[in-house]
């Protein structure tokens, strides 16, 4: 036969005087919040070695602002140039100079901007991984001196052949 044991506990409750009442707030998470990564490589080639004018500079900041997920970003420039208080005609030509530098890059088949991924992302981790490659690397301004490597090609070919004709 089992025993039964019972307890007779008695509860006091008294007020103290300096008692205050403390409540923690909640915690926030970031469950894909309202923020972007940029990456610090990019921000530095884009400030140090891109000579954008102060305009595009303007531009890039306020489109980093407006982009949603998978970095699209989707305003039409008549809004873009009514807050940045600019003319559509300054407004294309800024957002021409940032596509000319694959900052911003036009999918022709959404009809939609979006940012480089080599610039920075919005979105979870492991879809920027599938992504993170896709993009060809933000350009540099080529010197007008500089010749592009066709031009090199040429000019090596026509030594070459000079070469030959003088033997």
């Amino acid at each position: 036969m089992a025993k039964t044991y019972r307890e007779k506990i008695t509860i006091e409750r008294e007020v103290v005087e300096d008692y205050i009442d403390i409540r923690l707030p909640v915690k926030s998470k970031f469950n894909n919040g309202d923020f972007i990564t940029i990456f610090q490589h990019a921000l530095e080639h884009i400030s140090v070695e891109l000579n954008l004018s102060k305009g595009s500079m303007r531009l890039l900041i306020y489109l980093i602002s407006k982009t949603e997920l998978t970095n699209e970003i989707k305003l039409p420039i008549q809004s873009i140039s009514e807050v940045l208080k600019i003319s559509k005609g300054n407004a294309y030509d800024f957002l021409n100079e940032l596509k000319k530098h694959n900052i911003v890059i036009w999918e022709q088949k959404m009809k939609t901007l979006r940012l480089n991924y080599e610039l920075g992302y919005k979105g979870k981790v492991k879809d920027f991984k599938k992504v993170q490659y896709k993009d060809a690397p933000i350009m540099l301004n080529a010197p007008k001196n500089q010749m592009n490597l066709l031009d090199e090609i040429g000019q090596i070919k026509e030594e070459i052949r000079k070469k030959g004709e003088k033997k």
